[in-house]
């Protein structure tokens, strides 16, 4: 193998890798921009948001499960104090 053919298998490791990572960084980024604005619509800080999806997690809760629930309970409470 020569070394401009290493050099190349190199670079597109690397662009592949940077892509990937981009690809991640995008998405943590748009997950924290949903959970601030849900945490918004339920009535929440976000810290106090952050901690019930930790205790969902930690008995066995999907992401989707708790987020569901606090959205219901949000609307329960709204609808209540009409």
């Amino acid at each position: 193998m020569s070394l401009g053919s290493l050099s190349a298998i190199l670079a597109g490791t690397v662009a592949a890798g940077l892509s990937g990572l981009l690809d991640y960084v995008v998405k943590a980024n748009k997950e924290l921009a949903d959970m601030g604005n849900l945490a918004r619509q339920v009535g929440l800080t976000l810290a106090d948001f952050q901690g019930i999806q930790f205790g969902g997690a930690i008995k066995g809760l999907s992401t989707d499960q708790i987020n569901s629930g606090l959205e219901k309970s949000a609307s329960l409470l709204n609808d209540a104090s009409r």
